[in-house]
């Protein structure tokens, strides 16, 4: 090609007209250096990664790339001898240069800090102190070594004492330990998570656990739900604090092993151990379970007393209020009777005998609930154990035709109980509850029975009898409860109003509890609730003719 633009860009070796020694020598020359650069720039990579100066690492790392440079560069020269790479001849002499150019101004700038670098002779003398302390140091050793000896004799000393001291303290512990747990109170301790350190062989034995067992778990285990609930709610360290460290008299339920709950008072006393560093919680537990059911026996007959002055009270309201009004009908239309035949009025005597008559009715009626209420309140209780549902399913068949006249349905729910009951009593008190759900039924929409049985904290027993009839205000809840007290008139709803107050007086009887909760249109709730110790769940019941009963 002809110009300055088209001119054949020609290859080192055609520079040199091919002259074989020329070339070869340069060929040669290059390759050596590019090689000899590059052990160079790889024993720089070597020593770096073995002898890793932080404050000259810039520095050997950029002559490091330095002598990469240059080897590319002598590599590059050696091959344009062949074919004219100029280009990267010239860019890989820039790297170099630039490279070159960062060494000088660097070396420039560290030199002052290579000329601080310690020289042979200093080198020599460091050596030469060191060699004088390492000679201090042994003879500090060797007096270190005959003081270690008569340290050594010392501590064998020291612990031949401190070994007689801890045989001496662990015989006291042993017998401390022996005196705790053959006590014959309820101890036991605690550590600050609630887990049993140790307890007294009379604890142990009460509660129905061996040591092996019972050691390790947590206290909450061994008391019953209530108590759980109660004592996790109490701020303990407030509590301590207030008391000085020592709580007393703390209600608790435990369960033993079986089962069975005692009743206790427990008194804390918060201390720690020196050798475990931590908080222990000392405890000493008395049984009170029969002095409260002593305690709840004599309640219970002095509610037995109540009931009977609250029975004769309501006799003798009875007697002048309810008694009185068909007395008083009786009385007036048999006058009226007399006078009406006396004068020969046929209609007038039909109209009062059938007065005298409803009026009689009335009065016999009263009677009958009087008596009945009269046995609820005082008569013997004969407690035997009645299974639930059979006493349901009697209620049933007493009550057949008014549950088939009304289209009532009575369905059963929850555990197979057998309550500790009067059968007379516990036959009163649903016979009641199940006719009024029959006889307050809204119009139109047959009775639904709903009795359901559920266990409640501290393993008292539920029985809820709900329906879905008139309902009532909720105001009313204990009134209806009264002897003779009616929310509807007498010709809405015949009846006297003593059904309920039968049921009271039974379950008072039973020493249960009865109450009821009205919504208006959509029906009652009257609940149940039995102490702990008056039923016992029936596991083996026959859940198929349960339900086939209920339903």
């Amino acid at each position: 090609m002809n110009g300055a633009a088209g001119e054949q860009v020609l290859s080192r070796g055609a520079t040199m007209g091919w002259d074989p020694t020329l070339v070869w020598v340069h060929v040669v020359t290059e390759s050596l250096i590019a090689f000899f650069l590059l052990l160079l720039c790889v024993g720089f990579a070597v020593f770096l990664r073995r002898r890793l100066e932080r404050s000259f690492a810039g520095v050997f790392a950029l002559f490091g790339l330095l002598f990469l440079a240059l080897a590319i560069t002598f590599a590059v020269d050696a091959a344009s001898m062949w074919q004219p790479l100029h280009w990267s001849s010239t860019l890989a002499r820039l790297v170099s240069a630039l490279l070159v150019g960062i060494a000088a101004v660097l070396f420039w700038v560290m030199l002052p800090r290579f000329v601080l670098l310690p020289s042979r002779d200093d080198m020599t003398r460091v050596n030469a102190e060191l060699a004088r302390r390492v000679a201090e140091n042994d003879a500090i050793n060797l007096e270190l070594a005959a003081m270690r000896g008569d340290l050594e004799r010392k501590v064998k000393e020291r612990t031949a004492e401190l070994e007689t001291a801890q045989a001496e303290a662990a015989l006291r512990e042993q017998y401390f330990l022996r005196s705790f747990r053959g006590a014959p109170a309820l101890l036991f301790i605690v550590d600050a998570q609630v887990r049993l350190v140790d307890a007294s062989d009379a604890w142990l034995k009460k509660l129905g656990y061996t040591r092996d067992e019972a050691i390790g778990m947590e206290a909450w285990r061994f008391v019953d739900e209530e108590s759980r609930q109660r004592l996790a709610a109490m701020d303990w360290r407030a509590e301590l604090d207030r008391c000085g460290g020592l709580i007393s008299e703390l209600d608790v339920s435990y369960v033993r092993k079986d089962g069975t709950i005692i009743e206790a008072e427990v008194s804390l006393k918060q201390g720690d151990d020196p050798l475990a560093d931590q908080q222990l919680f000392y405890n000493q537990v008395v049984d009170v379970t029969e002095r409260n059911r002593a305690r709840r026996a004599m309640e219970q007959q002095q509610q037995t007393l109540v009931r009977a002055n609250e029975s004769l009270e309501q006799f003798a309201y009875i007697a002048s209020h309810d008694m009185q009004e068909p007395l008083r009908k009786i009385v007036l239309y048999a006058d009226m009777l007399r006078e009406a035949l006396a004068h020969g009025q046929a209609e007038d005597v039909h109209y009062a005998a059938d007065v005298v008559r409803d009026a009689a009715l009335r009065a016999r009626s009263v009677v009958s609930d009087l008596l009945a209420y009269s046995r609820a309140s005082n008569r013997r209780v004969e407690l035997t154990e009645c299974d639930l549902l059979q006493a349901i399913q009697d209620v049933q068949f007493t009550l057949s035709q008014s549950i088939s006249e009304s289209g009532a349905i009575i369905r059963l729910s929850g555990p197979s109980v057998r309550l500790l009951a009067d059968r007379l009593l516990l036959d009163h008190i649903l016979q009641n509850l199940v006719t009024n759900a029959i006889k307050y039924a809204r119009d139109g929409v047959p009775p639904e029975i709903d009795i359901k049985v559920s266990l409640l904290p501290r393993r008292r027993l539920s029985i809820e009898v709900a329906d879905n009839g008139i309902g009532f205000e909720n105001e009313h809840a204990k009134k209806i409860f009264e002897p003779f007290t009616r929310l509807h008139n007498r010709s809405e709803f015949p009846g006297t109003g003593i059904g309920l107050a039968i049921c009271r007086a039974a379950c008072e009887r039973h020493g249960w509890k009865i109450q009821a909760e009205g919504h208006p249109g959509q029906g009652a709730v009257f609940t149940l609730e039995l102490p702990r110790g008056g039923y016992v769940l029936d596991e083996s019941a026959d859940e198929e003719g349960r339900e086939a009963a209920s339903g």
